[in-house]
């Protein structure tokens, strides 16, 4: 018994447990399997690659420049055992931030969009969403996201795209004691705040070059309104925020979900693709059952 709590002690120590990133290859990695950059400063010239790392520009009237010196994330001052051992044999690790991987710093442009601001700027479409909204009658609030993989991606040269291309890949259930108001969707991670998306794009343009040519579609931007989703809302009448089939048998009874501030998604899923015939949930009108709508074809 001695000996078992030993080892559970020891495997639970800070320095077993704590983790930091490595400079070449950005991962997280335990601080044990972590070793001084520096010890490899002799090898880093082989990451010196050019067409790889980007400064990022205010201005369209700026050059486009790199980074001088190896790439890497200057942030880590540390090498995982991994790399380590690549560099020390005068060979590139495979997923080295010089191969390809390196994508520099989020700025805020992006950083503080939302979940539906998002979508917004993305120029090529690959996933349908099913989001629920739920609210419960002692006003806690929590979200959900399911996202279905599209059976044929779509290339924007032109965003934001038309809202009339999101009612097809973007469905939401709201559910609660009552139809959901303006001041409910504040609450949301579903609102568009035209200023943001106008910036994040307009960065996009000047910082990624798959966004080089990427015409900004103000006017498209300006009818999106900015108070309520830019979607349809399916409303079902429900007194929890908890899903019978998901609950418990040991659950407390307590409501789950925020009762102020912005609702995050708690919970989401990737499904490699929707079953026949069920792309998205909607709810027939005057009932409070759901029911599937969407093609046949086979999957």
């Amino acid at each position: 018994m001695c000996d078992i709590t030993h080892d559970f002690c020891f495997d639970s120590s800070p320095g077993k447990l704590e983790e930091a990133g490595c400079a070449v290859c950005g991962q997280l990695t335990p601080s044990s399997n972590l070793t001084r950059l520096k010890s490899v400063k002799q090898c880093l010239h082989i990451l010196q690659v050019q067409g790889v790392t980007r400064i990022e520009r205010k201005h369209s009237s700026k050059p486009i420049q790199e980074y001088k010196g190896p790439v890497l994330d200057y942030r880590c001052d540390s090498i995982c055992d991994d790399c380590w051992k690549h560099l020390w044999n005068g060979h590139v690790p495979q997923n080295t931030l010089a191969n390809g991987l390196w994508i520099g710093m989020v700025p805020d442009e992006l950083s503080s969009l939302k979940f539906m601001e998002r979508l917004l700027i993305a120029c090529m479409r690959i996933n349908s969403c099913f989001i629920q909204v739920a609210e419960s009658g002692l006003r806690k609030m929590t979200s959900h996201v399911i996202a279905f993989e599209s059976p044929v991606p779509k290339v924007y040269h032109r965003l934001p795209p038309p809202v009339e291309d999101l009612e097809e890949i973007l469905a939401i259930l709201f559910t609660g004691p009552y139809l959901p108001m303006d001041k409910d969707y504040q609450h949301t991670p579903l609102l568009v705040r035209h200023s943001y998306v106008a910036r994040a794009l307009e960065w996009l343009k000047l910082n990624n070059i798959y966004y080089a040519d990427l015409e900004i579609d103000y006017d498209e931007l300006a009818k999106y309104p900015e108070n309520v989703p830019l979607v349809t809302i399916e409303y079902r009448h429900l007194l929890t925020t908890k899903i019978e089939e998901g609950t418990s048998s040991f659950d407390n009874g307590k409501e789950v979900g925020i009762d102020d501030g912005e609702c995050p998604f708690v919970g989401g899923l990737l499904e490699p693709r929707p079953p026949p015939g069920a792309i998205f949930p909607r709810l027939k009108p005057g009932q409070g059952e759901v029911q599937t709508t969407g093609t046949n074809a086979p999957a």
